[in-house]
């Protein structure tokens, strides 16, 4: 079963009824049934992630091969687009630590849930419709209904704070920007490079380029980087998750945008500089050895993420 879970959730008496019906009919069937967990914000994030990597990757794509023969004429569209990518990962940067904290408070509300506190709009309205006339309690039905499915109502409640405090903890926490969502949502840049190889392909009328084999393997190093870059900056917003009292000037935002965008830039176009100047080397082994420093670089997030991880782990 696959819930759509908005962190600033509050107890409703109908999400509790939902949940216990849920938990009831897994435990009744014979085949064992899965528990999915996803937040709402990620259908808005992965859209934008989407276009924001497509828009960044328009220059290379729509010029092709021309861009390999003069960069510096197209700099300052580069520069624009970089800019504005720049932008759209501080509102991300932004959102991704409102998310946390609101996971954080709901992990709260989770540990102390309690039946009786959960708010019914029967009883905000003294169970009396808008006629006058008076009606049954929600909350009387709700709560046979869980005393008849878990034993009593304290059982209910331990079993929403154990099991369903796990399965939030982990699918909110680690199974959302897994790797697998970060390299369905930046697919335009190897999309892009693909376009090029193939541009130099019919470029040279061979049904195969050492040129279009070297695009394809830059284009696959940096497109296979992201997880590992992301993993971190998302790791980064986590630990350093709070509420933004104005979402523009927040200084820890620039901060973390700066570390999520300069430091792998850097790196990336550090490491390209060192192969292009390599000239005494063919271009496939160029591309050979930015996959290498690549792979070097990814391995350093990786180990960062786990011990960052490992760090802020409880016990």
């Amino acid at each position: 079963m696959l819930i759509l879970w908005d962190p600033t959730w509050t107890e409703r008496m109908w999400c509790l009824f939902e949940l216990a019906a849920f938990l009831k009919s897994r435990k009744a069937q014979t085949t064992k049934q899965e528990l999915i967990i996803r937040p709402v914000l990620l259908g808005p994030v992965s859209i934008a992630m989407f276009i924001t990597s497509s828009v960044v990757m328009l220059p290379l794509t729509f010029l092709g091969g021309a861009v390999s023969g003069g960069i510096m004429t197209y700099a300052p569209l580069v520069s624009l687009i970089f800019l504005g990518g720049l932008v759209t990962i501080y509102m991300f940067v932004g959102t991704l630590r409102r998310y946390f904290q609101d996971l954080e408070t709901m992990k709260q509300q989770l540990k102390v849930i309690s039946f009786d506190r959960a708010q019914s709009t029967c009883c905000e309205q003294n169970h009396v419709n808008e006629s006058g006339n008076p009606y049954l309690c929600d909350r009387l039905l709700v709560k046979k209904c869980i005393n008849v499915w878990f034993g009593s109502q304290e059982a209910f409640e331990e079993t929403v704070r154990s099991e369903v405090l796990d399965i939030v903890s982990r699918d909110l926490t680690h199974g959302v920007f897994t790797s697998k969502w970060v390299l369905g949502v930046t697919v335009p840049i190897l999309w892009s490079f693909m376009d090029m190889a193939a541009y130099q392909i019919v470029s040279a009328q061979k049904l195969w380029h050492f040129r279009a084999l070297n695009s394809l393997l830059y284009g696959l190093t940096i497109w296979l980087t992201l997880p590992a870059i992301i993993d971190l900056g998302v790791t980064v917003c986590n630990i350093t998750r709070g509420v933004l009292r104005n979402h523009c000037l927040d200084m820890k935002n620039f901060v973390i945008t700066l570390f999520a965008t300069v430091f792998p830039v850097g790196i990336m176009g550090s490491c390209l500089l060192m192969t292009f100047f390599l000239c005494h080397i063919r271009r496939l082994e160029r591309a050979g050895l930015f996959f290498a420093c690549m792979l070097i670089f990814s391995l350093v997030c990786r180990c960062l993420t786990f011990g960052i991880k490992t760090w802020l782990k409880p016990g």
